[in-house]
């Protein structure tokens, strides 16, 4: 893998030109590396696509009435179908972690304005999201458009973040009022500080503004949650950010047949907890800018994160996905 490095830094740097890639395909083959046709085959195979979810759950008839876009993706996906499989055989006898670099970072990308059950394939304007970039894709992950796209961000433990992201089995939203599905997510620690603080957190996140009235500092390493604070209409600020697991939304707390409280090491959540530095998952929430209503102004969702610090370097690594902000939080 050593002497794929160069090739493989450049096209983290400028994933939207293929040349980097077809001059890496063109070095592999040489080689009689089978990773070559793999590498030329269609990067966008592999982005996250609403579609594929609205058809594994169910909802997809709704939308192809509704949204001419969705027609369109739904045809395109279909007339690929094909290239989709034989990439899958492909990927299959090779090695997993180059694989994920290819299908995610390896990838341009495309700006994300989550979907979920609620009848809209771009359920966020840009607007509304509550970031100081734009928020996207790059193949099957999320990430900011300015992360990693600097050759020095290359590392081989990028490799293993993005392997252990992949293989990842996601769900929906464990609560709230929608069913949205949950993304792997990755992005630059922006920080020396080790362990980094929950301002530091917030700022690798990007979040533009956090409101809280009821967090008493963001300068600590481990935050308690801050309580549930139900709005008046009186504008009250109710972002989150802290270290609770029997208080984040993302994952399921209780087990529903049994009565029983999960263990916060078991399933998805487990594994991120073992993945990261020492076991510490910071859980967010940041509310989507507010509109005005009749009486008061209100936030139509919230932007949930639980990621911690990679045990491989600088970097953020975890999970994102979104839920309607009525009845959760305010």
């Amino acid at each position: 893998m050593s002497d794929d490095v160069a090739f493989l830094r450049g096209i983290l740097e400028k994933p939207e030109n293929a040349a980097p890639r077809l001059l890496y395909a063109d070095w592999l083959e040489q080689r009689g590396d089978p990773r070559a046709h793999f590498l030329r085959m269609d990067p966008a195979l592999q982005r996250i696509s609403c579609v594929a979810w609205l058809e594994r759950y169910g909802h997809l008839d709704y939308y192809l009435q509704n949204f001419p876009e969705v027609q369109r993706e739904t045809e395109e996906r279909q007339a690929s179908n094909h290239l989709r499989n034989q990439r899958r055989a492909l990927a299959s006898g090779l090695d997993t972690d180059w694989i994920a670099f290819i299908d995610t970072l390896g990838c341009p990308f495309q700006p994300f304005f989550f979907f979920n059950n609620h009848g809209n394939p771009r359920e966020c304007r840009p607007d509304e999201l509550p970031f100081t970039e734009p928020i996207g894709t790059r193949g099957s992950v999320v990430t900011f458009e300015s992360s990693f796209r600097d050759e020095t961000t290359w590392d081989q433990g990028l490799m293993r973040d993005l392997g252990f992201l992949c293989q990842l089995q996601l769900d929906e939203c464990a609560y709230g009022a929608a069913t949205c599905p949950v993304h792997p997510f990755i992005c630059e620690l922006k920080t020396n500080r080790c362990p980094p603080t929950g301002s530091d957190i917030l700022a690798s996140l990007k979040a533009r503004t956090f409101r809280s009235v009821h967090i008493q500092t963001l300068e600590a390493i481990h935050i308690p949650y801050p309580g549930y604070h139900p709005g008046d209409g009186s504008g009250t600020e109710n972002d989150e950010i802290h270290n609770d697991f029997a208080s984040q939304y993302i994952f399921e707390k209780q087990d529903e047949e049994h009565e029983d409280e999960v263990d916060e090491y078991d399933g998805v959540h487990g594994e991120l907890k073992r993945f990261v530095a020492d076991g510490h998952v910071w859980y967010v929430l940041l509310h989507t800018t507010p509109e005005q209503g009749e009486k008061f102004q209100f936030s139509r969702y919230v932007i949930l994160f639980a990621v911690g610090l990679s045990l491989n370097s600088e970097r953020l690594v975890g999970v994102v996905t979104h839920q309607v902000c009525h009845n959760l939080c305010d």
